[in-house]
This record gives C-alpha cells, sequence and structure tokens, in this order.
C-alpha cells in the first residue's frame, strides 16, 4: 500500500524525501564498515588504505582513496557541434560526444570521473602497461556507454563492436566513430544468457567471429553474460578479459572461479578496492573488486 502511496507524491516531494533516507542509510552504513574493520584481527595493506582514508573523510565514497580529493570537475572543457547539437569532450584530441539530453556541467562530473577512475591506482582500471589491447585485435565492448573505452585503443584494433543496450546513448557513438566507421560496429543491444528481441548472447553473436579482447561493464550481468558464452570460451585458444566485479557481492570469486576453472584463465583484480554503497546490497566484508582481469593463452 505505501509504494502506491508514494507514487502519488510529486517529485519535489519524493526527492527530499529519498536523499534524507539515504543519508541517513549512508551513515549508517559508514559506522558499520569502520566497526567491521576496527575488529578484523588483521587489514592487508590494501585494507589499511582504504579505511584509513574513510576515516579521515568521514564518509562513504565509490572510490575510497586520497588521489579522488584533488577531483576538480569544472576544469573539463565542453565544446557544442553545431552540426548535430550535441556536446563533446576532446579526449585525446579525438571527439566524445554525450547524449543529446546532458548539460554542460552533467558532461563535466561524467567526463572528469571516467578520467579519474582510469587512474594508475584506480581499482577500476581496465589497462596496464603489461595488460593490454594488441594491435589488430578484434574487441567487444559490452556496456559501451559513451565509448571512451573504445576510443582510447580504436588506433590499435581491427575490428571493434559496441553493444550498448541504451538508445539514448547511439546517437552520440555514431557521432564519436564516425572517423572509423569501417572498423566499428554498434549494436544497441543488451548481452546475456538468453538470445531474444532485446538480447545477444556472445555464443550467438560471434559464432563466426574471433574475440580476442572482452571488456564488459553492464551492471551486475557479468555472469550471466559468461553463461551465453561458453562454446566461444571453450573455442578461443587466446583471449583476453577485462571485466568489472564491484556491482555484486561475489562476482569477483564466482566470476574467477568459472573463467579459470573451466576455460584456463590467468586471473589477477585490479589495485585496491571499491564500496559501492549506492546500492542496498552491500554486506560484509563491504569492500569488492572493481575489475577483474583475465588472459588464456594455450599455445
Amino acid at each position: 500500500m505505501w509504494s502506491k502511496i508514494k507514487n502519488l507524491f510529486p517529485a519535489f516531494i519524493k526527492n527530499p524525501i529519498n536523499n534524507i533516507r539515504n543519508k541517513r542509510r549512508w551513515v549508517s552504513q559508514y559506522k558499520a564498515i569502520i566497526n567491521f574493520y576496527d575488529k578484523k584481527p588483521s587489514l592487508s595493506n590494501e585494507e589499511v588504505e582504504v579505511i584509513n582514508h574513510l576515516k579521515k573523510i568521514k564518509r562513504l565514497v565509490v572510490f575510497p582513496y586520497d588521489y579522488t580529493s584533488s577531483w576538480d570537475f569544472m576544469s573539463v572543457k565542453v565544446f557544442l557541434d553545431d552540426i548535430s547539437g550535441l556536446r563533446y569532450v576532446l579526449h585525446n584530441s579525438k571527439r566524445l560526444y554525450f547524449k543529446r539530453d546532458m548539460s554542460e556541467i552533467e558532461i563535466k562530473g561524467i567526463y572528469f570521473g571516467l578520467i579519474n577512475e582510469q587512474s594508475p591506482k584506480s581499482p577500476h582500471l581496465y589497462l596496464t602497461d603489461y595488460f593490454t589491447v594488441e594491435n589488430n585485435s578484434v574487441v567487444a565492448d559490452f556496456g559501451a556507454a559513451e565509448g571512451i573505452f573504445s576510443l582510447n585503443v580504436i588506433e590499435l584494433v581491427s575490428k571493434i563492436y559496441l553493444f550498448e543496450p541504451d538508445p539514448s546513448w547511439i546517437e552520440a557513438l555514431d557521432l564519436t566513430f564516425k572517423p572509423w566507421n569501417q572498423k566499428v560496429i554498434i549494436v544497441n543491444k543488451f548481452v546475456g544468457k538468453n538470445l531474444n528481441e532485446s538480447t545477444e548472447t556472445i555464443d550467438h553473436y560471434f559464432s563466426n567471429i574471433k574475440l580476442d579482447f572482452i571488456k564488459a561493464d553492464i551492471e551486475g550481468s557479468e555472469g550471466d553474460m559468461l553463461k551465453g558464452a561458453f562454446k566461444t570460451l571453450a573455442i578461443n585458444k587466446k583471449m583476453k578479459m577485462a571485466i568489472t566485479t564491484y556491482h555484486q557481492q561475489f562476482d569477483f570469486d564466482d566470476i574467477s572461479n568459472i573463467l579459470s576453472q573451466n576455460f584456463n584463465f590467468s586471473i589477477e583484480h585490479s589495485y585496491g578496492f571499491m564500496l559501492y554503497f549506492i546500492t542496498n546490497n552491500l554486506k560484509p566484508p563491504y569492500l569488492r573488486r572493481g575489475i577483474l582481469r583475465g588472459v588464456k593463452n594455450i599455445v
């Protein structure tokens, strides 16, 4: 009954109420996290770094590290494309477009976050000096969003497939990758374990395409994605993966086991931890690995 009554409230009433509830919940979660690690018999160096930072700032943050303290998104320059009417930023001298309905201030914040989540010590770092996309690779970018990952590797790939289910991103992606349209395929679908009108599986779509590299950030559906990729993972003797593992509580362990035990992938994680506190499912041990990097290389 209460859920039906809430829907009758206008947004200007509901939003402040939700904000108050969220702040109370986050304060409670902060105290629970500090208490949990204060009582833990021993902490790793990575855990100590996170807890010390949380105690210093006295609040929860997704990236609990000192390097985030100097973030100043207002320094980002946003341009307007007079022809398309879309705004963009210059990312490594390349135009990176954003959704039509996004304001300049929104784009500043989003882009600055994208840049900093790929900082060298970020737990959300996909690629490193030794874990890279190799020349002439065929790449699949699942959960492409604005496409910054693909734009970072576009000069290296022979072909790249961008899967993005949100139709409001497609116009921006088309413009961003127009200079490379001969080697870019944009697919407005989800990727998962079952094939249907709105969802592709890796095994179906790539049945006749050899994949070299998979990047996936699909909001907690990474496990389902792998269930629809068993044939592809079994057949390919060489492959790399960079997969987000912070959306669900045990994704890093579960996905590691699938890839290592069934398909002979060597597994590592990105540095440090993330605190994905914006959902209601944050439970002990609270800290989650951000990115799983996997390498399969069978001679």
